[in-house]
């Protein structure tokens, strides 16, 4: 479609809610001063839903977490960041109150993961991470979405980890709580198909997110 006598290109990306307010949308605003025959359409999908419509080139860029193996292999994935995470407690729980917790001292706990479904990887991430503190999780629910997961923890479903950039999602009936050991953290990663088209605006997009994640 041709716009103020050029071309106006449409990039499409994909995100996870959490980081649409300090990474998306300032680094959205930077672009369009930058490009301004150009837009960026915005999709806030779960990590699977990225995958699937990259792999059908229906995104161009994806803003995720936690691949798997062969997913690495088939995308190009630059890290932007890393993300601490940090446990998620019922209000009545009996560690509520505190301002710091070891992941060992929720062992008997019931615990709610993201479904693997929606999230690559995501149980075997939480299985690995209490194994190294030296128990296996009893987990009672997998949840499709992080406030799916705020709602089943706050309504006394279990316990839970989560990335801490997700305390910002509506989070009634949960207590927030620092890890104190182990320190965990996943990646956020940026995932486009291999061989895309590296036009400018494409650069200046993902130069603008790696930008904008190193700082926050």
């Amino acid at each position: 479609m041709n716009r103020a006598g050029g071309v106006r290109r449409t990039l499409r990306l994909g995100f996870l809610s959490p980081f649409l307010d300090d990474l998306v949308a300032p680094v959205i605003r930077e672009f369009q001063q930058r490009h301004a025959n150009s837009k960026v359409s915005l999709f806030d999908l779960p990590p699977r839903a990225q995958l699937d419509r990259l792999r059908q080139h229906e995104l161009d860029l994806g803003i995720l977490a936690n691949l798997e193996d062969r997913e690495r292999a088939m995308f190009d994935v630059r890290k932007l960041s890393k993300c601490e995470f940090i446990a998620v407690l019922p209000e009545a729980h009996r560690l509520a109150h505190r301002k710091a917790v070891k992941l060992k001292e929720l062992e008997t706990d019931d615990w709610v993961s993201l479904s693997n479904a929606f999230f690559p990887k995501r149980r075997e991430f939480l299985i690995e991470t209490c194994e190294t503190a030296g128990f296996v999780p009893r987990i009672v629910a997998e949840m499709d979405s992080l406030p799916m997961m705020l709602a089943e923890i706050g309504t006394g479903g279990g316990v839970g980890l989560m990335p801490a950039h997700a305390s910002k999602l509506p989070h009634r009936g949960c207590a927030l709580i620092p890890l104190s050991s182990p320190k965990i953290h996943s990646e956020l990663l940026l995932v486009r198909t291999k061989h895309a088209d590296p036009s400018p605006e494409m650069e200046t997009l993902i130069a603008l997110l790696a930008e904008r994640a190193a700082k926050i």
